[in-house]
């Protein structure tokens, strides 16, 4: 399963290539995974709460950008919200962008303990990040969670590996590390 900041950095990836710009290192250093994922070279497990969130941030992005352009300040873009709403075009250029970059992936949902969800976000997980890894820990065959937030890999190592026994936490030179081994028979 990718992290929804993996996915932002695909967009952005394809959004600098498309105009030619050049790729930040972060970025770059997410290329060799996207060209991996959009390939399929690699089973990619999402669930709905991975769509969810990472339409919510697209969303965000996209009425931020829409701001900025009017002339509105970071500090103002409470008052622009109100004045200046995505319109339904806009709204569906984000669905629309969320299903492309998802179709990569196989979706399945499983239903999650709220208590056990409380207990994780209680650790010092966001809620987002609790329900992913939920989800990566129960959906069949998924085995990772990839993302470069390195507190959140931290964060798991130190507390959840026993909690969350079925998946490991890896950044995406790990990632990259384990599709180039060669497989076992």
């Amino acid at each position: 399963m990718l992290d929804t900041n993996l996915l932002l950095d695909f967009l952005s990836i394809q959004a600098k290539e498309d105009k030619g710009q050049r790729l930040t290192d972060s970025l770059r250093r997410s290329k060799a995974l996207k060209d991996k994922y959009v390939k399929k070279a690699f089973t990619s497990h999402a669930s709905d709460w991975n769509l969810l969130e990472f339409r919510d941030v697209v969303e965000k992005l996209t009425e931020e950008k829409k701001l900025i352009d009017y002339g509105y300040n970071v500090s103002e873009f409470s008052e622009g919200r109100k004045e200046l709403p995505l319109t339904e075009e806009e709204l569906a250029k984000v669905q629309a962008i969320v299903k492309e970059l998802c179709s990569f992936s196989v979706v399945a949902t499983k239903e999650i303990d709220l208590a056990s969800l409380h207990r994780i976000c209680a650790l010092g997980f966001s809620t987002f990040d609790a329900l992913l890894l939920m989800q990566a820990h129960r959906i069949d065959d998924c085995k990772y969670f990839v993302t470069r937030d390195k507190r959140l890999i931290s964060g798991f190592k130190k507390k959840l590996v026993g909690i969350l026994p079925s998946i490991r936490v890896l950044n995406p030179a790990e990632a990259m590390a384990l599709l180039k081994a060669p497989r076992n028979p």
